[in-house]
């Protein structure tokens, strides 16, 4: 058994150090893919721009892990101290948070249980028949806004906020613990240098959900293997760290179900030191501690299901997704295995879980025998490429939905984030470079430490997300356990330098000369091409500076209140004041988006009566199928600080884009102001083919945008619309 074992170690970490390597090349051409999205030409300027800088500051971490060689905790004060004040200050210059698609669903259905459902879940919501997996983060928030209610706070969205950066501070800090536990204070602190550097501490701040809250439960799972592992603690504190490990274990599981893979990972490292004899206890006792795990995550799993079923009506549970639905997603080459609507459609479309598990296998079948050996294997690196080679981890999307943006966004989220997108790629490069050095020198030392759970759990993780759905923020809960293998890398490159020091006279004189040289010359080099980078994007870049809340969430205007559908079988005026735009320098031009949704299809009398004869596939390739032109709303945009009016039209669906969207383009700014629109809409006709859409959860509105009027009634909503700034460079 211990030459399986053995053998079966050796796969995982050679197959890691060949996903490491594969990750690597990866991420070291992911400018080219950066470049021809954002710079629009400069790919090859960018992806050198990145690779300089990627190799001076991997120099740079390797020299100054000699800073950190004497360090102990009053230095780890000053650097989380300093890294909670960072976050803090991303929140307030940088990014505003936004609640959008699943959090917000998630958060206001919480909301509404407190309000209004009396602790009850909405079992009608289709949302929440879908994805069960959901209801024990929404009972939790239940509890978190009850909690907030009791102490008279209604006004939930920074409440909401300091719980995601807790929770982000807590798996850092049990980050530092693992490590010091690993290898030392000295380590631990420069794992929190490394936090403190990492992008994807702060990007992610923004946004509540289980991708941020299941992060401590990760690195707390792998800190008790390690103290486990350790055996420095008496036989009752080790039963209890063991009752503890399976507490975790189920709360991290229902919490987020990736959560599964570290509990493999460490389940399996036990299994092979009992197998292989490295544990000094008997079998008997290894029993015992097993049954203490087993049973507590059992008791706890349990408990968690229970605590659930009191707030949600299970006989009304029909309509959840299989865990096909998932692994057919990711088969989408289309969509490239990410979340696809078509796929959910279609999915939908089976009303009991049995009926869409056999139709999501027979789908599978047919998407695997069509892409073949080939098609699987590309399909794999597409997800892989999406999920950890990219550096934004999709933060960039996600960022554009808020307003009244801060002074720094342009520079870190904005179009003229070039310096802070070069970093991200070269930090995430250097990353998968030294955790390849720290998994090739696992596989050299030909013994198996605590750090092949860390490997294992990375080697899941990645594994993990080329069978599932390849959704790029949800690695951002395994960030402690890729930089821990990072700082273990860094350890391991210092160690080496500081040996060739020691064996050759005047080294340390002399590679101190040529670091400084070659920094010099990287940065130098770095500089320039940035600069170019940054003016070739400039001039084709356009931010968005105001975005309706919840932005994909946005609805019908006349869902959203079963009262006020009655006011939509006649005329209707809608006004939506924008109180605060952004700034606008005189020459820029903006353009702003309003969202509709298309009842019907309003044909020109020609197409209909040409319809009549042909079927719909003919008539859509005929192109019979046009809206005609009678105009429906008359959509006027006045200036709330001259009253000029800079725009007034009638339209009709033939002026909506194939987004069913309607573009108005204002004319270019005079003179540098800070504008506030007012948008108005007045409905022409008899009958609605064409209704605006409205933000969906109101509860969560984070910043005063305005207000929606409707006939002159106040409402709770917003329009969903979005207003973009052009540079006064760009010729439009």
């Amino acid at each position: 058994m211990k030459k399986i074992t053995d053998a079966f170690c050796r796969f995982c970490q050679g197959m890691t150090a060949g996903i490491g390597m594969i990750l690597l090349v990866m991420s070291a051409s992911a400018m080219m893919i950066y470049g021809e999205m954002f710079s629009k030409g400069h790919a090859v300027g960018m992806t050198q721009a990145m690779l300089l800088m990627t190799v001076l500051i991997s120099a740079g971490f390797v020299a100054a892990y000699r800073i950190f060689l004497k360090s102990g905790k009053r230095v780890a004060v000053i650097l989380f101290t300093a890294l909670v004040f960072l976050q803090i200050g991303f929140l307030m210059f940088v990014s505003h948070p936004m609640a959008i698609s699943d959090p917000a669903r998630v958060q206001n259905e919480a909301l509404l249980m407190v309000q209004k459902q009396h602790g009850q879940m909405n079992m009608q919501d289709m949302y929440f028949q879908r994805y069960p997996n959901n209801h024990f983060i929404v009972v939790l928030f239940y509890y978190y806004y009850k909690m907030l209610s009791f102490l008279e706070i209604h006004k939930v969205w920074v409440p909401t906020v300091a719980l995601n950066l807790v929770s982000i501070d807590i798996g850092v800090f049990i980050s530092w613990l693992t490590a010091r536990r690993f290898k030392g204070i000295s380590f631990a602190n420069v794992l929190l240098g490394l936090f403190i550097l990492c992008p994807t501490t702060y990007v992610w701040l923004t946004t509540v959900y289980t991708n941020t809250i299941s992060f401590p439960f990760v690195m707390a799972i792998l800190y008790l293997c390690l103290r486990l592992h350790q055996r420095r603690e008496n036989m009752r504190r080790e039963y209890k760290l063991w009752a503890g490990l399976g507490t975790l274990m189920a709360v991290g599981y229902w919490v987020r179900p990736t959560t599964i893979i570290p509990i493999i990972a460490v389940s399996m490292y036990f299994v092979i030191r009992f197998i292989q004899g490295e544990t000094k206890d008997s079998a008997r006792v290894c029993l015992v501690k097993a049954g203490l795990a087993a049973g507590a995550f059992v008791c706890c799993f349990m408990g968690c299901f229970g605590l659930v079923g009191r707030h949600i009506d299970r006989s009304r549970l029909s309509g959840q997704f299989p865990v096909t639905h998932w692994i057919m997603m990711g088969l989408n080459e289309q969509s490239g295995g990410e979340f696809s609507r078509s796929d959910e459609a279609y999915t939908m479309s089976y009303p009991t879980k049995a009926e869409k598990q056999k139709a999501d296998v027979e789908r599978i079948r047919e998407r695997v025998s069509g892409m073949g050996a080939l098609g699987l294997l590309r399909q794999a690196g597409v997800k892989m490429y999406g999920v950890w080679a990219l550096s934004d981890d999709d933060c960039f999307g996600k960022a554009g939905y808020a307003s009244n943006f801060p002074v720094l966004y342009p520079y870190f989220m904005g179009h003229s984030n070039t310096w802070y997108l070069l970093f991200m790629q070269a930090f995430r490069v250097a990353t998968f470079f030294f955790l390849l050095v720290s998994v090739l020198m696992q596989i050299r030392q030909r013994k198996f430490d605590i750090s092949f759970v860390f490997s294992l759990t990375f080697l899941g993780a990645v594994l993990f997300f080329i069978l599932w759905e390849a959704n790029r923020k949800y690695n951002v809960c395994f960030m402690g356990v890729y930089m821990l293998l990072m700082a273990d890398g860094i350890e391991r490159c210092f160690r080496y330098v500081r040996g060739v020091e020691h064996n050759r006279a005047g080294i340390r004189e002399r590679l101190g000369v040529c670091m400084a040289i070659f920094g010099v010359l990287c940065f130098g080099l770095t500089m320039q091409l940035q600069i170019k980078t940054v003016q070739g994007q400039e001039k084709t870049g356009e931010n968005v500076v105001y975005h309706c809340r919840n932005y994909p969430d946005s609805v019908p205007v006349n869902t959203v209140d079963k009262k006020k559908t009655g006011q939509f079988k006649r005329r209707v005026v809608m006004e939506q004041t924008i109180l605060q735009g952004q700034r606008i320098e005189a020459g820029d031009k903006e353009k702003i988006t309003i969202n509709f949704e298309v009842k019907e299809k309003n044909l020109s009398k020609q197409g209909k009566n040409l319809k009549k004869g042909l079927t719909k596939a003919k008539a859509l390739k005929n192109k019979i199928e046009k809206p005609s032109g009678r105009k429906e709303y008359r959509v006027e945009v006045i200036s709330l600080q001259s009253r000029q009016k800079l725009y007034g039209r009638k339209v009709s669906q033939a002026q909506l884009d194939g987004k069913e969207r309607l573009v108005i383009r204002l004319p270019r700014a005079r003179r540098d102001s800070t504008k506030g629109y007012l948008v108005r809409l007045s409905h022409l006709g008899k009958k609605y083919t064409m209704v605006p859409k409205v933000s969906r959860f109101p509860d969560l509105n984070p910043y005063p945008y305005g207000s929606l009027y409707i006939n002159g009634q106040k409402t709770s909503y917003d329009l969903s619309m979005s207003i973009s700034k052009k540079h006064k460079d760009i010729r439009v």
